[in-house]
């Protein structure tokens, strides 16, 4: 906000000018800004915004109080950016499932599904569940890391005797909980 000092065409003024500047007086000195308009309501999307931006800002904040977190996120930062800002920026993205691979999955104990998951800074974890073709869940799980070939894989241990119409879903959590899914239908 500007001050408007010893200028006598506007000395004392208050109030707003066209919808354009705003005059106010306080402690004896006139101020200027432009002229503030009211706030339209904002949309469920925004408030959905605005309620993730919060959250995100909490995490990045409780990130930099715990020394393992701070140290990852502070290996991943580039010039000119903070371990906060990766943190912060890390909680307002989720993972994504790229790639759910149920070729080898056949319904018996042992049989495969692979699962590719990305996210900006790492994926956490990698969950299957697998329902039956009447909508049964007939198991769910932890997927294993493969490093070497950068992907998640799930053994299954139940026994599906309808395989097909059954519906996997492979979601991956990130660090601060985001979550990212995808579905297929055999």
């Amino acid at each position: 906000m500007a001050q408007s000092k010893q200028n006598i065409l506007v000395h004392g003024f208050s109030g707003s000018i066209d919808k354009l500047l705003t005059f106010s007086l306080r402690a004896g000195k006139t101020f200027v800004r432009g002229f503030k308009r009211k706030e339209a309501e904002r949309t469920e999307p925004q408030l959905a915004f605005k309620e993730k931006f919060l959250a995100a800002t909490r995490y990045g904040a409780r990130a930099m109080k715990n020394a393992a977190l701070k140290a990852f996120y502070e290996g991943l930062k580039k010039d000119g950016q903070s371990a906060y800002n990766i943190a912060f920026r890390d909680a307002l993205k989720s993972p994504e499932v790229r790639l759910l691979n149920t070729a080898a999955y056949n319904g018996l104990p042992g049989s495969k599904i692979i699962v590719e998951a990305s996210d900006d800074c790492t994926v956490d974890k990698v969950t299957v569940l697998i329902h039956d073709n009447q909508g049964v869940l007939v198991e769910s799980g932890d997927s294993s890391l493969d490093e070497d070939e950068f992907q998640w894989t799930y053994l299954a241990t139940g026994y599906n005797t309808m395989p097909a119409g059954s519906k996997i879903t492979a979601t991956a959590y990130d660090l601060p909980g985001n979550t990212g899914s995808l579905e297929v239908t055999l």
